[in-house]
C-alpha cells in the first residue's frame, strides 16, 4: 500500500500528464464505483461519506490506469471542461485561487467528461 500512495503523490506532483491530473483520478474513481453509486441513489452527503470510508481500500494503480486512460480519451475535450481558475494539483505561488462550478452535458456519460461545459 505504501508504494500505491508514493506512486500516487510523484504522479501528482510531477504534473503528470497534467496539472490536473487529480481531476482524472477523481472520476476514474467515480466510475469504478458508479454501480453502487447509482443503485443506492446516494445524495451528496452519503456519496462523500462513502467516497471518505474508501481510504485504504482503493485500488489505486487501477485507478491511476483509469485516470491516465480517461486523460488520453478526453484529449482537447477533456482539457477544456476544466473551468477556468481550477486549483492544479499542486499550488504555485501565481496559482488563481478562484473556484468555479461546471455543469457538464454529455450523452456519452461512461466517458466521464462532458461534451458541453457551462460555467457558473
Amino acid at each position: 500500500m505504501y508504494e500505491d500512495v508514493v506512486s500516487l503523490w510523484e504522479r501528482l506532483w510531477t504534473n503528470h500528464l497534467t496539472e490536473h491530473f487529480h481531476l482524472y483520478i477523481c472520476v476514474a474513481l467515480l466510475k469504478m464505483y458508479k454501480k453502487k453509486i447509482v443503485d443506492e441513489e446516494m445524495d451528496f452527503d452519503t456519496l462523500l461519506k462513502f467516497i471518505n470510508e474508501l481510504s485504504g481500500h482503493i485500488d489505486l494503480e487501477r485507478a491511476m490506469r483509469d485516470a491516465e486512460a480517461l486523460f488520453h480519451l478526453a484529449g482537447d475535450l477533456g482539457i477544456a471542461c476544466i473551468p477556468p481558475g481550477t486549483p492544479p494539483t499542486l499550488q504555485t505561488p501565481n496559482s488563481d485561487n478562484l473556484l468555479r462550478t461546471a455543469v457538464c452535458f454529455s450523452s456519452n456519460v461512461d466517458v466521464g467528461f462532458c461534451a458541453t461545459c457551462i460555467f457558473l
